[in-house]
């Protein structure tokens, strides 16, 4: 029986029966145990609700939504009775040492608010891909405004799945998943905490077999989750008057809209309504910080310029092609 239980374990799970079983038991075999843990059941067929009533450990409690919906992750925060807190998915599964060793962390740094951990890329079948998903050999501390840099530049992030949460930070900031950014709510939600006085740790050893196949979220919808994620951080870094990567986030919206455009993705009058959206808040960028170097905002009109002249290109290839001599 726990006594003085320190971790709230939020399992989401939807139609993957098979995958659930294997996260479950991986679970409830943590070699930390004093935790609460909740399976939410986002509108699945009667299946998986047959299989979590298999189990008879006292620690799961079961709540199923009546209907699939992104939003009912947040329902979380209000579950969640203990100190920390990390929401997991159902087609993962925790190494056994997990829990314990990035609850360590969090009793140690007290300025750090949340904690994963490096993982191992696993198949549909459960086969290693890939040992190490970050190219780290330490561990890695990241200090306020610092997470930005260190995607961009040097492509780690944290694993939203292996994620510990000190849990009174994010409700004393009001920090939720915001549907409306799509898929990268996560990676968002992550840019916004860390804008203010707080730091992130990743554990260097990989502790969590992260399993990549088609039916995953972030696999469907990897063409909207880059652009509707970049859109949203431009947004929110102009708001925080934070520009320090906004030139790397123009960056990465330019050639977004050119894939997208290029790929037939998004419509011609799609992709010049985003270009000329974002030429109206460069300008207005312009206008309202006047100390804001004009270096940075002709960086971008070049890059404006490039993407244009690319898509000149581009039909121009495609009418010398199908031309009819």
């Amino acid at each position: 029986m726990m006594t003085n239980p320190k971790i709230t374990v939020a399992l989401t799970t939807y139609n993957r029966p098979v995958y659930l079983k294997l996260a479950i038991e991986a679970i409830l075999s943590q070699s930390f145990s004093e935790f609460e843990f909740f399976i939410l059941d986002n509108g699945s067929d009667i299946e998986t609700e047959e299989l979590v009533k298999t189990y008879t450990d006292k620690r799961i409690k079961y709540l199923r939504n009546n209907i699939n919906s992104k939003a009912f992750i947040d329902v979380v925060w209000n579950l969640a009775n203990e100190d920390y807190l990390i929401i997991t998915h159902d087609d993962d599964i925790m190494k056994k040492d997990m829990l314990e060793k990035e609850l360590a962390i969090l009793d140690n740094f007290h300025d750090v608010v949340a904690v994963s951990c490096n993982t191992t890329f696993i198949d549909s079948n459960g086969n290693i891909i890939k040992e190490k998903s970050l190219p780290l050999d330490s561990p890695l501390k990241i200090n306020q405004f610092e997470y930005c840099h260190y995607l961009l530049n040097k492509g780690i992030y944290i694993t939203f799945p292996s994620l510990l949460m000190r849990k009174s930070f994010f409700i004393k900031n009001n920090l939720k998943f915001e549907s409306q950014v799509g898929p990268g709510s996560d990676t968002y939600l992550w840019m916004k905490a860390n804008l203010l006085p707080s730091s992130f740790y990743i554990i260097e050893e990989p502790l969590y077999y992260y399993r990549i196949h088609d039916k995953q979220d972030s696999f469907i919808n990897k063409n909207s989750l880059s652009s509707d994620l970049f859109e949203a951080l431009f947004d929110l870094f102009v708001d925080a008057r934070y520009l320090k990567n906004l030139d790397r986030i123009t960056n990465r919206l330019l050639k977004n809209y050119v894939i997208n455009y290029y790929f037939k993705l998004i419509t011609k009058e799609i992709y010049n309504k985003k270009i000329d959206i974002l030429i109206t808040k460069l300008k207005f960028i312009k206008h309202q910080n006047k100390l804001l170097i004009l270096l940075f905002i002709f960086k971008n009109f070049v890059l404006l310029f490039k993407v244009y002249y690319s898509i000149l290109l581009r039909e121009r290839v495609l009418e010398s092609k199908f031309k009819v001599y």
